[in-house]
């Protein structure tokens, strides 16, 4: 038997007891909340259970599963625009987390939206067990829905997109609080809508497009080479309305057309070339 997402995969006869999903199930299938007369709302995949009260997946709470569980000092809950980026790191980044510490991120956009999640220049790199390797201190990604749990990560991993417009991440270092990280141990994460923002790809002399893979810059010339389009290159770093990061717009002065053309309309398959050692992300 084959998995349609093989990053499930190690999902797979990991749970001790009920989840989360089997307990809505069987209390729809037996319609324990059918006395409820008030009407209750459940956000982020959380259901109305016999006590007329939200239940909420784990690491989320509140009267509509609006809330994140976890630290005070780190996690919460983003809301991006259509298209937008925000990076997320460890706590204490760029020095080694702290252990003992559990942080939830919900992340949201607007509808027909999906969210990306990038490593940024390959800083995942989190505590594993010197037995096994497995991962002492982790990072779950819940990229189908909030309710359902995500694979872990401590050590970089390939971009994840977003089944909806939701995606949620829990940080765990305090699971095996006793294990201690080495002083190079973080993690930077960049999370995109709509082809924003750009990343490291492959090395440093390279950057990669959000919107798709296939989009490369190269630091090699002053001029951007596509089967269609030569042009110049033209970024513009805007911050963001809430002040909580930046948000950066490229857009390609197309020599043919003679107008500016938005980063995010490029198609994925075109290669473009850049000389530029001023590229602030």
């Amino acid at each position: 038997m084959s998995f349609r997402d093989s990053t499930l995969e190690s999902l797979v006869g990991s749970s001790s007891g009920l989840t989360h999903l089997d307990v809505r199930e069987i209390t729809q299938a037996y319609n324990c909340a059918g006395h409820c007369t008030n009407r209750v709302y459940c956000r982020n995949g959380g259901f109305v259970g016999a006590d007329c009260t939200c239940v909420c997946p784990d690491g989320l709470s509140g009267t509509e599963c609006q809330q994140v569980v976890g630290d005070p000092d780190c996690g919460g809950v983003v809301s991006l625009d259509a298209v937008d980026y925000v990076d997320l790191k460890s706590p204490n980044f760029p020095n080694r987390y702290p252990t003992d510490k559990v942080c939830t991120v919900i992340l949201t956009a607007p509808t027909g939206s999906n969210i990306a999640l990038d490593v940024v220049d390959n800083k995942m790199n989190l505590k594993q067990s010197t037995i096994d390797n497995s991962c002492s201190h982790w990072l779950e990604v819940r990229y189908v829905s909030p309710e359902i749990m995500g694979p872990k990560f401590c050590t970089p991993f390939k971009r994840i997109v977003s089944k909806s417009n939701t995606l949620m991440m829990r940080f765990d270092s305090r699971f095996s609080k006793d294990e201690y990280p080495y002083s190079n141990q973080m993690f930077h994460l960049r999370a995109s809508t709509g082809g924003a923002g750009c990343i490291f790809c492959g090395d440093e002399s390279s950057k990669r497009g959000e919107r798709d893979p296939g989009l490369c810059l190269h630091k090699h010339s002053d001029k951007l080479h596509s089967a269609n389009t030569i042009g110049y290159i033209r970024w513009r770093v805007l911050p963001h309305p809430q002040f909580l990061y930046e948000r950066v717009l490229g857009v390609l002065w197309d020599l043919q057309s003679g107008t500016w053309l938005a980063m995010e309309h490029i198609r994925p398959w075109k290669r473009l070339e850049i000389f530029d050692n001023d590229i602030h992300l």
